[in-house]
């Protein structure tokens, strides 16, 4: 009985939720970045040389990593390059690309007449392509693009 009592005292003083497991906060999935549809479309524009018509948005995966491609253009430069939808492109003439609108920057810096390395990942696999063919926008126009 003396023990009884003496839990009764002790569990009053330090109280019952001392001893219970702590409530842990719900989880939450972290904030994937964004693109805007504006920003979207510049970056096709700017991406138009290389024959890439639209990027996807990061995944969590290609984070800092490269741009992932979401369609080329039928007879393009990308396509006769070898680029395929859902390849990663990790760097280009010898860069490195960590998202598309770096990849827009160092396209547009390009010569017509140059053909340039692109080392891309595609099907798991890492490769080296050669592009040929690129004609960059105008600065002007480049520099009208709400990217950067």
């Amino acid at each position: 009985m003396v023990i009884g009592l003496a839990l009764a005292v002790l569990l009053a003083i330090f109280g019952r939720s001392s001893l219970a497991p702590k409530e842990e906060p719900p989880f939450q999935l972290p904030q994937e970045p964004t693109m805007e549809a504006k920003e979207m479309a510049a970056i096709r524009q700017g991406l138009e040389p290389l024959g890439i018509t639209a990027v996807m948005p990061p995944l969590a995966e290609d984070r800092q990593q490269g741009a992932r491609v979401a369609a080329v253009k039928p007879g393009g430069v990308a396509e006769a390059a070898g680029l395929r939808p859902g390849d990663l492109i990790e760097s280009f003439n010898g860069q490195r690309v960590a998202h598309a609108v770096a990849l827009v920057g160092l396209v547009n810096r390009t010569k017509p007449s140059a053909s340039y390395p692109m080392t891309v990942v595609s099907g798991g696999r890492r490769q080296t392509l050669m592009v040929t063919g690129l004609v960059p926008l105008p600065p002007e126009e480049l520099g009208r693009l709400p990217i950067g």
